[in-house]
């Protein structure tokens, strides 16, 4: 089976709690949201993809690998993929390296995938709809050890509405990201304010509010 792939690369974590961890970056095609303040959406938006094979993409990462590092799965939404990426898996854990997925939230993952995962950084993006409210809070309560919930924040008002439709108080771990500025004193201001917020609103949750470093370091640069 094929995968439609956008770009493997090497860096380093620019978010969540892993930030600043050398990672490998599997860049795969395709969402099945299309949110408006998509930062990657070359990644569903368009034809910049091409797809290959199994062994040829489990090759392509281990190419780029060290020992240390993690290998992230992130998209677009790479849980479109997570049955034909499944060898991939495997092999990547039969090697004992860390494998990390970025989703958002409104797939829940095979049994078979679920094992073989390390780290769960689920984004919910609708937070209106039900159904992919009451999909985030399974995860929380099946993945406990391994899941964290990032939330992208423009408001405040933002933050007061997750506190009451997730079960935050029961995550393991809650990052705030504000939402991209074009310019880093607004960027970093914005941080400032979130943490105001979070302590208003987030009583009793283990919140981090953190930057996207790479966006900081490269601003919006692609591919590294």
């Amino acid at each position: 089976m094929s995968i439609p792939l956008v770009e493997v690369f090497k860096s380093i974590q620019g978010e969540g709690l892993f930030t600043g961890v050398p990672s490998v970056f599997v860049r795969t095609y395709g969402c099945n949201l299309s949110c408006s303040f998509c930062d990657t959406k070359y990644s569903w938006a368009g034809s910049a993809y091409k797809n290959v094979s199994q062994v040829q993409l489990s090759a392509m990462i281990l190419t780029l690998a060290s020992p240390g590092n993690i290998i992230v799965f992130t998209g677009g939404e790479p849980m479109l993929w997570q049955e034909p990426l499944l060898p991939v898996l495997e092999r990547l854990k039969a090697l004992n390296v860390p494998i990390h997925f970025e989703t958002n939230g409104t797939l829940f993952p095979l049994p078979e995938v679920g094992k073989l995962v390390s780290e769960w950084v689920v984004s919910p993006k609708r937070w209106d709809d039900r159904q992919d409210i009451a999909t985030v809070n399974g995860w929380v309560e099946m993945f406990y050890k391994k899941t964290t919930l990032k939330f992208v924040i423009a408001t405040e008002e933002v933050v007061e509405i997750i506190s009451e439709i997730f079960d935050l108080d029961t995550s393991r771990h809650v990052v705030l990201q504000p939402e991209r500025y074009t310019a880093e004193a607004d960027y970093m201001g914005h941080m400032k304010k979130m943490i105001e917020w979070a302590d208003k609103h987030l009583i009793g949750v283990k919140w981090r509010v953190l930057p996207q470093l790479h966006y900081l370091l490269w601003g919006n640069r692609t591919g590294i």
